[in-house]
């Protein structure tokens, strides 16, 4: 491998990755042992992509032989396009976020105003119950005096019977 130029001075046509990466997401990452050994002879466990299946759908990933057949990953430019899905992952997780925060704010908002609401109710609740009970109070004083005048009327009714039985016995 060797080190590549990034120098703004040594490239053109320089744009924003946008969705170029998301192709990235429909790679396949495999575990595999390479069918010859290493120099200690041994075929440790390997993780990476199938050039093959990665020219499919990232061809400019590929790094082709002499025969134009898929030999290998150019696994260098991976780090750019996991940035670039890292951070469109980012935002759209701080943009939930901020709906989130928006979201229970207003959540809260309304929530505050049912409770004033609430109170409100409860207070007027509390208001009538007194009010009724008041008026309730001055039922019972009204029916009392009701009663007083009834026996009032009744007593007066009966003395002016008895005085008029009185007057007509005499002579």
């Amino acid at each position: 491998l060797g080190v590549q130029t990034s120098s703004r001075r040594y490239k053109q046509d320089i744009q924003a990755m946008g969705e170029a990466s998301a192709a990235l997401l429909t790679l396949k990452p495999v575990t595999f042992r390479y069918k010859l050994a290493d120099e200690q002879g041994q075929q440790p466990l390997q993780f990476g992509l199938i050039a093959e299946d990665v020219a499919e759908v990232l061809p400019q990933l590929v790094v082709y032989d002499e025969h134009h057949q898929p030999e290998t990953v150019a696994y260098q430019a991976l780090s750019s396009l996991l940035l670039n899905e890292f951070q469109k992952e980012h935002g759209r997780r701080l943009a939930a976020e901020t709906r989130t925060h928006h979201d229970l704010a207003a959540l809260n908002a309304r929530t505050a105003a049912a409770e004033t609401r609430a109170a409100a109710a409860t207070a007027g609740l509390a208001a009538a119950r007194a009010d009724a009970q008041r008026s309730q109070q001055a039922l019972q004083a009204l029916r009392a005096q009701m009663r007083e005048l009834t026996q009032s009327v009744q007593r007066i009714v009966a003395a002016q019977a008895s005085a008029d039985r009185a007057i007509a016995v005499a002579p």
